[in-house]
């Protein structure tokens, strides 16, 4: 075990031991406090082709698994009330703030510890003098108002109703229900873990939390391993023997893109390569000297967690698979894609230093106004014309269309 272990970090290895979750004992879970949360490194060399996790789907946190599934679906096929609709991400945040409602006894108590405080970096949970100070003439302020008028309508329209219908419920054996964990703020907080966090993981689970996966941080530009889903169990064993089956897989999602793989990459750093092979064969689940703390939370038992019933897929297992080397002493670190700052900001609340994706907005004003000194004003107007007519328009959100200029351009060329 690391250096950064906490006790939160020892139960969370012992629920992933008591719900079978396996992680290799090559990988370290250091807990740098719940302000920056969760990094991993490797205690090993790791080879390409180690799968260093696997994950059996039903452990993952969705509208099927949840002990609230049944207020989920039955207020997805509007049972009740008719404004009531709970499919999707409104769904799983139902799942998310019905977990937290149990507090110890949700099945997934141990892995919620973890995300305690991961909600509160992104903007759209900031008071709104927070967002006018610090996005002020950024893309990102009008787009962060804009999304918390859409929250606030899908509380009203989905959430609401469904509390409603629970406290003066019908059926007398209702789920236990606490209105005081379902507000406007509770809601807000678990979709912004579903926006930084959350998987597509397949048809049948739709979109889920997968514990373990989403707690490695972001690194831009590099691509070394990937979160995968395989249709065959088989034995832990990261030497890879059999990679010529016929077994296939499939690579996992995360919800803000669809062409997005949630993968893992790694920062070579300055580990010595020399200490230790990492022999893949002794790789077993890390929660060897756990046991000096008592493990009382996170059973469930008093709660009715779903089984997947009907779910063709339900031996499943999303396994996590090396596709690069890495050093011994290196963090792991989970990429989202070649995105801006503003993009990283808005979805998973950080910004990188340096990062080779960032892109500038400049205000089109401006551009018009420079060109006033290098061209006449029908040229000017004739370009403008022609750039609305291929439908540009300017950059009003993170997500409009850009284009880029060359580093060793003198000026912008608009003709």
């Amino acid at each position: 075990m690391g250096k950064g272990s906490s006790r939160r970090v020892r139960a969370f290895k012992r629920w992933m031991k008591r719900e079978g979750i396996e992680c290799s004992d090559a990988l370290d879970l250091r807990d740098e406090g719940v302000e920056i949360g969760i990094s991993v490194s490797a205690l090993a060399h790791l080879k390409e082709g180690d799968v260093v996790a696997r994950i059996p789907k039903l452990t993952c946190l969705t509208t099927r698994t949840t002990a609230a599934r049944d207020i989920i679906s039955a207020a997805a096929a509007g049972e009740g009330e008719e404004e009531s609709c709970l499919g999707g991400l409104a769904g799983l945040a139902v799942a998310l703030m019905y977990e937290r409602s149990l507090g110890e006894r949700s099945r997934w108590a141990a892995y919620l510890e973890l995300l305690s405080k991961e909600e509160e970096s992104l903007p759209l949970v900031w008071r709104a003098d927070e967002v006018e100070q610090l996005l002020a003439g950024t893309e990102l302020e009008g787009t962060v108002k804009e999304d918390k008028g859409v929250m606030w309508k899908e509380w009203k329209e989905s959430i609401e109703p469904t509390l409603l219908l629970q406290m003066h419920p019908l059926d007398a054996a209702a789920v236990e229900f606490d209105p005081s964990f379902f507000g406007f703020g509770d809601y807000l907080a678990a979709r912004t873990l579903i926006s930084s966090r959350s998987f597509q993981i397949d048809e049948y689970h739709g979109v889920g939390m997968v514990p373990l996966a989403d707690l490695f941080n972001h690194k831009t530009g590099a691509e070394d391993v990937h979160l995968m889903t395989s249709p065959h169990k088989s034995e832990y064993n990261t030497t890879q023997e059999n990679n010529e089956s016929d077994t296939t897989s499939t690579s996992i999602s995360a919800i803000h893109d669809d062409d997005m793989s949630a993968s893992i990459t790694v920062d070579e750093g300055e580990g010595d390569d020399s200490g230790g092979e990492g022999d893949n064969g002794d790789r077993d689940n890390s929660e060897g000297g756990d046991d000096d703390d008592s493990d009382d939370s996170g059973d469930g038992d008093s709660d009715d967690y779903g089984d997947g019933d009907g779910d063709d897929s339900d031996g499943d297992d999303l396994e996590m698979t090396m596709v690069k080397d890495v050093k011994l002493g290196a963090e792991v670190f989970n990429t989202y894609g070649s995105l801006g700052n503003a993009a990283l900001l808005h979805r998973y609340g950080f910004t990188e230093p340096d990062n080779p994706y960032d892109i500038v907005n400049i205000d089109l004003e401006l551009i018009l106004q420079w060109s006033s000194s290098l061209f006449s004003g029908q040229h000017r107007r004739a370009r403008l014309s022609l750039w609305k007519r291929l439908d540009y328009s300017g950059c009003v959100t993170h997500n409009s269309e850009y284009f880029e200029i060359c580093g060793t351009a003198f000026m912008v060329q608009i003709q």
